[in-house]
């Protein structure tokens, strides 16, 4: 999905942030 036409790559730098964001809570929460 990286590199897609029409999606920015500030935009999937995003999506990857929150990715990260969403398993170390997870990880925090089911520890």
């Amino acid at each position: 999905m990286i590199g897609k036409t029409g999606m920015p790559r500030s935009q999937v730098t995003l999506v990857l942030v929150v990715l990260v964001v969403l398993v170390i809570v997870t990880w925090l929460a089911t520890r």
